[in-house]
């Protein structure tokens, strides 16, 4: 477990700080890559360790410098709020405290309002749990392509394009983005492995079945091939639960 656990680490350093979130300070690695690469072991972990590793991840988050709590942070405050359900744990800075993903999510929102990996966030979890999210503001996509050229993972603008346009109901334009996200690239087979089931839905909303099919395969292929974790959401069986059902209930459709 421990091995597996540096692994996802990596693969969480990597795609934050080296790919979705290029103008992310690396000094402030710390306070984000361990609690979010450490939920992998806290989730399987038994007591009393899974406590004494819990305490150890929020006193890490609530110990981040003022510069350092930006979209990352938040993002990484709302993977750990969500272990834990009524309120029963809270990330307290200041005067401030958040007590669920919902919140801590909203305040990333006011305070880094275009950072990439917490808007990819936001969409991929208002999309399967909207009550313990904020919505995906209707101009992220903008907000995103306005750091194009600073992106060092392109992949990001595309999901969080896709996932704008499927709010606005453009399901062709939604489809189309989900397309074109190269995944050659193994981090975004990892990181966006919805994106095809996405894809497949906004194609049957507008009659394409035949289209909707191909991506349904090539959804299939990517999920049974994928073995790690990526960093937004998908820390435990839920992520895994939520792409098999939508799989099942688009195969009906077809």
């Amino acid at each position: 477990m421990l091995h597996k656990t540096i692994i996802y680490i990596i693969i969480t350093v990597s795609c934050l700080f080296g790919g979705a979130a290029a103008t992310e300070k690396l000094p402030c690695a710390p306070y984000v890559d361990r609690a979010l690469g450490g939920i992998d072991y806290l989730l399987s972990a038994k007591e009393p360790d899974y406590f004494t590793y819990a305490k150890k991840m929020k006193a890490e988050l609530e110990a981040a410098p003022p510069e350092c709590r930006k979209g990352l942070w938040y993002v990484a405050v709302a993977r750990f709020l969500r272990l834990w359900h009524g309120g029963k744990v809270r990330i307290t800075v200041g005067t401030v405290h958040l007590k669920s993903a919902r919140e801590a999510l909203t305040a990333g929102l006011a305070a880094e309002p275009s950072n990439p990996a917490l808007l990819a966030y936001i969409a991929y979890l208002s999309k399967i749990r909207p009550k313990t999210s904020p919505p995906l503001p209707k101009d992220a996509c903008q907000r995103v392509t306005r750091q194009k050229q600073r992106l060092k993972d392109p992949q990001i603008l595309l999901y969080i394009c896709g996932h704008a346009a499927l709010r606005r109901k453009k399901f062709r334009e939604a489809a189309n983005y989900f397309s074109r996200i190269d995944f050659s690239n193994y981090l975004a087979r990892e990181c966006y492995r919805d994106a095809r089931l996405l894809q497949a839905e906004a194609l049957l909303r507008v009659g394409d079945k035949k289209g909707a099919r191909k991506a349904v395969k090539a959804a299939k292929k990517q999920i049974k091939e994928s073995s790690f974790p990526c960093w937004f959401g998908n820390f435990d069986d839920e992520y895994e639960k939520d792409l098999k059902k939508r799989l099942k209930s688009i195969l009906k459709k077809l």
